[in-house]
């Protein structure tokens, strides 16, 4: 074996290496460019997870009491979280409704003004009064 047959394997295996590089770099930059889109949604799903977890005896022991129908009992597990779920954010939205009806309601009267500030305020730096 010559020198220059050691040449070219020793750049083959280079010339490996760079492709090999490059893939890694095209994966690590995938994976951070995959992390940075999931970023804000991954509180829901640690949480969707923690709740999975939490639940699956449930799930299982309904799904045997349903004589193994998975489907069924998946179905009657998201129906019941859903009304747990819908109870607070109606009586929310209702809420809601009821605020704005009534400073509509004000503001159409007239009668809707902002309070005066309290006595405290006047020792706030760059609000209160000036020396």
């Amino acid at each position: 074996m010559n020198d220059d047959d050691r040449f070219l394997k020793l750049s083959a295996s280079n010339e490996e290496l760079v492709v090999l590089v490059i893939r890694i770099v095209c994966l690590a930059f995938l994976g951070y460019w995959s992390f940075i889109l999931i970023r804000p949604f991954l509180t829901i799903i640690v949480w969707s997870i923690i709740i999975t977890v939490a639940l699956y005896p449930f799930f299982d022991w309904l799904s045997a009491k349903l004589q193994g129908h998975r489907a069924l009992a998946a179905v009657a597990i998201t129906v019941f979280t859903f009304s747990v779920m819908l109870g607070p954010v109606t009586w929310l939205a209702l809420s809601l409704a009821e605020t704005v009806r009534m400073l509509l309601a004000r503001f159409g009267e007239g009668s809707l003004a902002v309070p005066p500030p309290s006595e405290a305020v006047q020792a706030w730096p760059l609000i209160g009064v000036r020396p």
